[in-house]
């Protein structure tokens, strides 16, 4: 009768979609799984001490405890490059990244799914107008981190020079689709795909961290072609206006045991008139920090200073 087809069908209907789900969590576990074996390796995993607070600092964590951890509710993270959690600690660089957030609104707030989906949309349309194919893409709750891997190199000044314009240059083609230029650092903690996002504190709930469907080939680039793909963009960060307020997370500090890290060995330079290009590039990126907590703080005037400061040291600064 009537009902019996009915019922076979919606029968059929929930083995289809069970199926379905099935097969795309399948997938996922295999792509994240390559996500970690080809962009993470041995590089140090963290994940939050404390669940209260934003700020509530992290400590390193084995892979074996990460899903326990995550399932505690606490992010779990990954180093972009080897060697420890900290810039003096890195002895190799082999990522080029770069987080498209769409951030928060004027009190603080995420914005909702809706206007979330709204810019992710904005974001893949942009993706796909790059030149050179990212090795991955990670979907996170707010947003994208992009990906390059590159041939691994030593961390040494020359190359780390070169990494952070490249750096710069990827982000200034992200720069007006929500790019963060906080996240720039070689110690970046970024998060690892297969494991949910979580912000307890933020009263929302968990976010599945997974590696897009459409961008995943893992190539690796050797660092000049990355250097050809973005030679058109500019070496110095673009100034987009934000209307939310910064993160602080970036100050949070690590907990870890003692380990025998190599350290990077540093380059030797017997001409004390060569300009450290790097330390410029720092100093630029920590005022407008500085800048941006005056002006949160309602120290207007001292932010703009600041601000003013940093605008020098961007138009005297010259690359050769």
């Amino acid at each position: 009768n009537f009902m019996t087809h009915l019922l076979c069908l919606f029968c059929f209907y929930m083995e289809f979609i069970l199926m379905v789900s099935a097969s795309h969590f399948l997938y996922s576990q295999v792509v994240n799984r390559r996500f970690f074996d080809n962009m993470v390796g041995d590089n140090v995993l963290v994940c939050n001490k404390s669940l209260s607070s934003a700020n509530g600092g992290m400590q390193e964590i084995r892979l074996s405890d990460a899903k326990i951890q995550n399932m505690q509710l606490k992010d779990v993270y990954f180093v972009v490059n080897p060697g420890g959690t900290k810039a003096n600690e890195i002895t190799h660089l082999q990522t080029i990244y770069v987080d498209v957030d769409a951030g928060r609104d004027a009190n603080n707030k995420y914005f909702n799914k809706k206007i979330v989906d709204r810019f992710k949309g904005r974001v893949l349309k942009r993706i796909a107008e790059l030149t050179i194919q990212p090795s991955y893409v990670v979907e996170t709750r707010n947003g994208y981190q992009i990906y390059f891997k590159i041939k691994k190199i030593p961390n040494n000044q020359k190359n780390l020079e070169t990494y952070k314009i490249i750096q710069n240059k990827l982000y200034n083609f992200f720069a007006d689709f929500g790019a963060d230029n906080k996240v720039q650092k070689i110690n970046q903690l970024l998060r690892l795909p297969g494991f949910n996002w979580c912000k307890k504190w933020e009263g929302l709930a968990p976010f599945p961290v997974i590696v897009s469907a459409d961008y995943h080939s893992g190539k690796t680039y050797d660092i000049s072609e990355l250097g050809k793909a973005f030679q058109n963009e500019s070496v110095t960060k673009k100034s987009v206006k934000k209307d939310y307020k910064p993160s602080y997370e970036k100050y949070t500090q690590i907990t870890s045991k003692k380990k025998p890290y190599e350290k990077a060995t540093p380059v030797q330079t017997t001409n004390s008139n060569v300009r450290d290009v790097t330390s410029i590039i720092d100093t630029c990126d920590f005022l407008e920090e500085v800048s941006k907590i005056l002006h949160y703080s309602n120290h207007k005037f001292l932010g703009k200073q600041a601000l003013e400061l940093v605008q020098k040291l961007k138009t005297n600064m010259t690359l050769e």
